[in-house]
């Protein structure tokens, strides 16, 4: 079994009422400025896409087809507590982030399989790792939400960290695709039981990412 530190927020799905209090204001803009509106793309306020968002025959999500993955994502990470402890809100909320123009959440579709990437606000990060996995827990245990096989996560390689981060994430997916159990802090994780959680073969994990946990 991987093991893996508590990914940052609650992971069983209990709500402090902070989420209630977010669904309401997360509507749209707000009146400083500083957040762009939940339903608007604004390419120059996100991170480049990566090299690994367009590996194959991945595609770039852009548009309202970025809008509506960030809406899923923001729904499974309210319901899973994947909140940036920092800035106190749910994580998508970075994506619109007008005071962190490089930092969020990138998407691919390819087939089946959702491709993310997160950038977090600074190379040195010291959430960057555990929201990345709170990430790849959260989306492929709210399944139910989507249409995807499988949810693949990376952390950009700007991150200090990268390469270690990426090599964990991609032990928990292959550990995903075979027994349809995602990593847990607790040493026992959580069974996913659905029909596109089936145990799938391994081998379709790709180690394009290099890397080692540090």
């Amino acid at each position: 079994m991987i093991g893996f530190d508590l990914p940052v927020g609650r992971s069983d799905g209990a709500d402090d009422g902070r989420a209630d209090k977010e669904r309401t204001e997360d509507t749209g803009g707000d009146e400083d400025g500083r957040f762009d509106p939940s339903d608007a793309f604004v390419p120059e306020r996100l991170p480049e896409p990566t090299s690994w968002l367009t590996e194959g025959e991945a595609t770039v999500l852009t548009g309202e087809s970025h809008v509506e993955t960030r809406a899923m994502a923001r729904a499974a990470f309210e319901e899973r507590g994947v909140r940036d402890a920092t800035f106190g809100y749910v994580l998508t909320k970075l994506d619109r982030d007008r005071n962190h123009p490089d930092a969020g959440f990138r998407f691919a579709r390819d087939g089946d399989t959702l491709r993310v990437v997160f950038t977090a606000t600074t190379a040195f990060c010291p959430q960057g790792g555990a929201l990345a996995l709170a990430t790849f827990r959260a989306l492929n245990a709210e399944g139910d939400r989507h249409e995807y096989d499988v949810v693949r996560v990376r952390v950009d390689e700007t991150y200090h960290a990268s390469e270690g981060v990426n090599d964990r994430l991609t032990d928990a997916e292959r550990e995903f695709r075979e027994t349809g159990r995602l990593p847990g802090g607790d040493g026992d994780g959580e069974r996913v039981e659905r029909d596109d959680a089936r145990p799938q073969d391994a081998s379709a994990v790709d180690d394009g990412h290099g890397g080692r946990w540090p």
